[in-house]
């Protein structure tokens, strides 16, 4: 790809995570960043720089058909997802960053296309749904739920859904054995859900992308106090 192209290419690549948000003059913008580099390396600066955003960025189109597949899952939300969808508790705790609150938007998205409902309009059940783009280390994950559920005094029966977009598997591991724990001593069932597995480091390093996870995988975890169903 020549300059221009790459430009081209970085700059939809801004806009589709900018989502929503005019941005004007983007390529210009592009085109001054990468003028603090030498000439002789601009090219090279551009083309790694475009490659790495293609392997790793998930476009909001993909990101919201995912979504979409989870919310929609019967073995989730039953046969019948409308009325199970409208009784949903969406969880909103996360602090310190936005993912959360894209995801929730992209859920009202979802909603008011497929069962003509927003977020804001759903709850009142015995069930609770946390929702997040991807997990790495999952401290936040951790911390999120595990204050939560430590924190809320719940109903019997009472059940939690996560989903994640993507995972790395060792810090969703250790997320979810310590999430486990907690919602053991509240008798709460927890189901952990997630759609693409995020290479290891080790992986990561000779370019190998995230794959997607199977049937099996994409619905998780299936956690009944503790005890594998």
């Amino acid at each position: 790809m020549e300059r221009e192209e790459l430009l081209t290419s970085i700059t939809d690549f801004i806009q589709d995570y900018k989502y929503g948000v005019v941005q004007q003059g983007m390529p210009a913008y592009v085109n001054r960043w990468i003028r603090q580099f030498a000439d002789a390396d601009q090219l090279t600066v551009l083309k790694e720089m475009n490659n790495l955003i293609a392997r790793l960025y998930l476009p909001r189109e993909e990101v919201k058909q995912f979504l979409k597949n989870f919310l929609l899952n019967s073995r989730i939300c039953s046969a019948e997802p409308r009325e199970k969808l409208r009784k949903m508790n969406f969880l909103r705790m996360e602090q310190k960053s936005r993912n959360q609150a894209e995801m929730l938007k992209l859920a009202d998205e979802i909603l008011q296309e497929e069962i003509s409902l927003r977020v804001d309009q759903c709850g009142g059940s015995n069930d609770f749904m946390y929702l997040d783009d991807c997990i790495f280390r999952g401290n936040r994950f951790r911390q999120d739920l595990v204050t939560w559920i430590n924190n809320t005094a719940f109903k019997p029966g009472a059940t939690i859904i996560t989903y994640h977009v993507a995972r790395h598997k060792k810090g969703y591991e250790d997320a979810t054995l310590h999430i486990k724990k907690a919602a053991y001593a509240k008798r709460v069932t927890v189901i952990f859900c997630y759609s693409k597995e995020i290479a290891p480091e080790e992986e990561t390093a000779g370019h190998k992308p995230a794959k997607p996870a199977t049937e099996a995988q994409q619905l998780g975890i299936f956690e009944d106090n503790g005890r594998f169903a």
